[in-house]
C-alpha cells in the first residue's frame, strides 16, 4: 500500500507495511446480515484479552474480550466461554480448559 502526503506543494509517496499481530483491524466485526461476528479464525490464547467483567450472581454476566461483550456460551475463535467470574473466564476448546483473569491493572 503506498501513502501520498503533500509537502510544500509536492506529493510525495510512503510505503506502508502493515504487520499482521492478531486480529486484522480492517475486518469487519459484522457480518452483511447486521449480525456481530463472535469469533475469528485462527485466534489463538495469546490473542484473546479480557479488557472487563460485569460480573451477575444470578449467571446473567458479560465479559469484554478483545472489544467485543460476550456471555456464556459465546465463542471467540475456537474457544467456548463456560463460565465467568468475577475476576476470571473459564474458555474450553476441545477437551481442553483455559482460566483467563482479568488484569489488575488495565
Amino acid at each position: 500500500m503506498a501513502l501520498f502526503f503533500f509537502m510544500g506543494g509536492r506529493v510525495g509517496a510512503a510505503n506502508f507495511v502493515y504487520e499482521k499481530k492478531g486480529r486484522d483491524p480492517f475486518r469487519p466485526l459484522i457480518t452483511d446480515d447486521g449480525k456481530l461476528v463472535q469469533g475469528f479464525d485462527g485466534i489463538s490464547l495469546e490473542d484473546i484479552y479480557l479488557e472487563g467483567i460485569i460480573w451477575d450472581p444470578q449467571g446473567d454476566s458479560i465479559a469484554m474480550i478483545n472489544g467485543m461483550i460476550l456471555r456464556r456460551g459465546d465463542r471467540i475463535g475456537d474457544f467456548e466461554i463456560i463460565k465467568i467470574e468475577k475476576d476470571r473466564i473459564t474458555l474450553k476448546s476441545g477437551n481442553e480448559q483455559r482460566l483467563l483473569k482479568l488484569d489488575k491493572n488495565f
